[in-house]
């Protein structure tokens, strides 16, 4: 039973983090990108969300740079798992 539960979670966080991750890079989010909760904040009240400041991007570079690292550990880790089950 740990064993379904480690597998499934690994296999949730450990591609997921990794994608979020490298869309982020890859479309540069970080850079101009708002958060989903901000721009709903945002739209209900009708407003604009302000401009990104430096801090913002930097912020954001580290949530991606975060997910890149995290989503590759839980690969690595969910491949490893996946090979000692088939080699018992």
């Amino acid at each position: 039973m740990k064993s379904v539960v480690a597998i499934l979670f690994l296999l949730l966080a450990g591609p997921g983090f990794l994608i979020m991750g490298l869309v982020s890079l890859r479309r540069k989010l970080w850079r101009d990108g708002v958060p989903a909760g901000e721009l709903l904040a945002h739209r209900i009240f009708g407003s604009e969300p302000p401009s990104r400041t430096a801090w913002d991007q930097r912020f954001s570079m580290f949530n991606v740079a975060m997910f890149t690292i995290f989503g590759t550990i839980f690969s690595i880790l969910l491949a490893v798992t996946l090979i000692s089950l088939v080699s018992e």
